[in-house]
């Protein structure tokens, strides 16, 4: 329950980070805070890369729950041979691994969590990047005009004349 509060907490924090974002036109920066170089770089690379170490790790820790718990969960349904449930063991083996036995078996919920896991470990290096880039206005303009202009203009502004 703390987690769930914690990412709803982050979600909605990140909402409202969006909003003051996009009524200010991206955040102000004077020049001499600049993100491309110096210290002020690492202050606004850093903070993105622990946030993302911390909820990729709160996630692997719950990960290896369910991995563990997987083979109870079978034995309680019981009729599962032991191969099924007391001699299965998705705790030793890389994530890759676990998500193809895990949907192999139709352990749907291990094969999901394993996945988050492998995607959120490919994707936490990226999370230095995040930052700079909203700050100096590169990704939201990006998606607010660019991208949602070639997907709703076609929508939205249909002819009448068929």
């Amino acid at each position: 329950m703390v987690y769930i509060g914690f990412m709803l907490g982050v979600a909605i924090g990140l909402q409202i980070a969006l909003a003051a974002s996009h009524r200010s036109n991206g955040w102000r920066v004077p020049n001499a805070l600049s993100a491309t170089t110096g210290f002020f770089h690492y202050v606004y690379t850093l903070p993105g890369v622990a946030l993302a170490m911390i909820i990729i790790g709160i996630w692997a820790w719950t990960d290896m729950n369910i991995k563990r718990m997987q083979p109870y969960i079978d034995l309680a349904y019981g009729d599962a041979p032991a191969s099924r449930s007391l001699l299965l063991d998705y705790s030793a083996f890389h994530p890759v691994v676990v998500t193809y036995k895990a949907y192999k078996q139709r352990h749907t919920l291990v094969a999901l969590s394993s996945l988050m896991v492998l995607t959120g470990l490919t994707l936490q290096p990226l999370a230095s990047s995040f930052s700079p880039s909203v700050i100096r206005g590169g990704v939201v303009p990006l998606l607010k005009y660019k991208l949602w202009n070639s997907l709703a203009y076609p929508l939205f502004h249909q002819s009448t004349s068929h």
